[in-house]
């Protein structure tokens, strides 16, 4: 019986993730697929909790359940368990108010390119902290998601949020600050 549940779950499984079931989950779906993976994959039942709070926690916040899944889903895949999913499920509840729900994105991509659990974090503070430069959410955002994509260390990412943010103190628009940003991103030294 075991056995059989078990494929039913791995059959599941394949058909959300190569046929992009994914988007459009409903929270109960999700949380189904997400006890399904954590069976599947021979994970403890602390994974399965986490991850069901992980939907159960952002949805709340305004994040999709497409992205709250996305990142359980990516953290199980890059072998992130559940005492290190939830200083990133708190992190986010902290600063999804104040950033928007799509920094959970943010965390998701950063998962998926191999930054670590600690790094994770960093990055979702450097978000929160480039917004109270009161440039508004969206440049920090562009900003680390760059970083990322460029696939720099969260430390230089903070540093140049940093930057960011003194620049703006100093007198410079946000648009400038964010200009001599990707410059920095794109010229790292």
């Amino acid at each position: 019986m075991r056995k059989m549940i078990l494929l039913i779950a791995l059959t599941i499984t394949i058909i959300f993730v190569f046929t992009g079931v994914s988007e459009g989950l409903t929270s109960e779906q999700a949380i189904e697929d997400i006890t399904n993976q954590t069976i599947v994959r021979g994970l403890s039942p602390k994974e399965d909790h986490i991850g069901v709070n992980t939907i159960k926690r952002l949805t709340p916040l305004g994040v999709s359940v497409d992205s709250a899944y996305q990142l359980v889903i990516a953290c199980f895949d890059h072998g992130i368990r559940a005492k290190r999913i939830a200083p990133i499920i708190r992190a986010l509840e902290l600063v999804v108010p104040t950033t928007g729900p799509s920094v959970t994105n943010i965390a998701t991509t950063a998962i998926t390119n191999n930054y670590n659990y600690d790094d994770v974090i960093d990055i979702i503070v450097a978000v929160k902290t480039g917004t109270k430069a009161g440039a508004g959410s969206e440049i920090p955002k562009e900003i680390v998601s760059l970083g990322i994509e460029k696939g720099l260390d969260s430390n230089l990412i903070t540093e140049i949020i940093d930057g960011f943010i003194e620049d703006i103190k100093n007198g410079l628009s946000p648009e400038q600050a964010r200009e001599n940003a990707i410059d920095k991103i794109n010229n790292p030294t």
